[in-house]
């Protein structure tokens, strides 16, 4: 059955722009699926306020339900929150997730300093105001992320570097552990550094 690996972004970055992928963690992913013979789509989300959270979310939806063959979704960070979301309000049975140095736990202090700011896309570049609501859905998409696992985890594949310095990845693969498959890496960064390990487990899917 062919894959179509459908990637999107976290906060403050996209995957995306005018059909060039200008991160080369997401230029390794889209080779190694292509290489696989699989498709690759690419999901711009943006988060800084309330509606493009919604906007974000349905059309990761809409590209999971159409995508031809099996879908896998593939997002770090709040992307892989996202992933989570869309692949429990899809309509795929078939379909899994990837998640890569996911948030999914809410610390303190989350997104704290950019709430209420002006900030500039770390991609695209375009400035861009957050709207301080954003907070409150954030906290809302995270209330149902222990029930989305009980009920989807087996369809879930979770990377965690453990020298992420952004979210604290031991709370991550405690709350993961008893629902996904998890893989933990030594080192590494909130960027994520583990890809050809990554891969390998993603291709056995």
């Amino acid at each position: 059955m062919s894959t179509t690996l459908i990637y999107t972004n976290g906060f403050n970055s996209a995957v995306d722009i005018d059909g060039e992928l200008p991160s080369d963690k997401a230029r390794y992913f889209r080779d190694q699926a292509v290489a696989s013979g699989w498709q690759f789509q690419a999901h711009n989300a943006f988060y800084y306020r309330v509606p493009e959270m919604h906007e974000a979310l349905a059309g990761l939806v809409r590209k999971l339900n159409e995508a031809s063959g099996r879908p896998l979704l593939m997002g770090s960070s709040m992307g892989g929150l996202l992933a989570l979301l869309a692949l429990a309000e899809g309509d795929r049975f078939d379909a899994q997730a990837v998640l890569i140095n996911p948030l999914l736990v809410h610390e303190s202090g989350l997104l704290e300093d950019s709430l209420g700011q002006s900030l500039t896309n770390y991609v695209t570049g375009t400035r861009h105001w957050v709207d301080p609501a954003v907070g409150t859905e954030l906290v809302t998409w995270l209330e149902r992320v222990p029930s989305l696992l009980a009920g989807f985890g087996d369809r879930v594949t979770v990377l965690l570097d453990q020298g992420d310095e952004v979210l604290t990845s031991a709370a991550t693969a405690e709350l993961c552990e008893p629902w996904c498959e998890l893989h933990e890496y030594p080192g590494g960064s909130h960027r994520f550094e583990h890809w050809p390990e990554a891969w390998a487990a993603i291709a056995d899917h």
